[in-house]
């Protein structure tokens, strides 16, 4: 989750601001390509794998729920239980592992939006795969797309302290559901987690992956 963190950190540039607003989705029926490539979605439920591809290889699935302009809930889970989560919303972001040990990170997510010259929204589809989003991310992330009818995949590339980090994101789109009533919530860690700087966590993360 740090890794992933750093395409907002540490990748970007000075561009002029963009904005985006969260929209009533339209009573119509799209495949899920069209779904990933409109603006007309209100909410989004999907299970992902998430890849680290460099600075090493690991993998761990997921359940993402976003609500357009407004949550993006990222539960990682193993064996069936979460043992860790991202949630963010336009202004912050709280990130939380429980293995090896209880570890809590939290993200001024207004300022690296502003920074990156992005909008929360513009993340949230440039996650989907949205290409138009994509385009949008700042000059130093490179990334690859592809979505069919069952999957989308994307794959961001940025360096961070001279070395190259790699994450790729894997939505099951056949299992996506699209403006549900009642889409998943986010519970805030509890007792017994160690708040962590970015910069601490980056660190860790490297120990843990070189």
């Amino acid at each position: 989750m740090a890794i992933a963190a750093t395409f907002l950190l540490g990748g970007c540039r000075s561009k002029k601001a963009t904005s985006s607003t969260a929209r009533t989705p339209e009573t119509v029926m799209l495949s899920p390509v069209e779904e990933v490539a409109s603006d007309l979605w209100g909410n989004v439920y999907s299970p992902v794998t998430v890849d680290i591809i460099q600075p090493t290889r690991f993998t761990i699935s997921g359940r993402m729920t976003m609500v357009r302009g407004e949550s993006i809930y990222l539960s990682l889970r193993m064996f069936g239980m979460e043992v860790g989560s991202a949630y963010s919303t336009p202004s912050e972001a709280v990130m939380s592992m429980k293995l090896p040990k209880k570890l809590m990170m939290e993200l001024p997510m207004e300022s690296m939006l502003q920074r990156a010259g992005v909008s929360f929204t513009d993340v949230q589809e440039a996650l989907l795969g949205n290409e138009d989003a994509l385009a949008k991310l700042p000059q130093a992330v490179t990334y690859k797309a592809e979505t069919t009818d069952s999957k989308s995949v994307v794959e961001l590339y940025a360096t961070y302290a001279g070395k190259p980090l790699a994450v790729r994101f894997t939505w099951d789109l056949r299992s996506a559901k699209w403006n549900i009533d009642s889409p998943a919530r986010w519970s805030a860690p509890g007792s017994g987690y160690v708040k962590v700087t970015p910069a601490e966590a980056l660190k860790m993360a490297g120990s843990l992956l070189n």
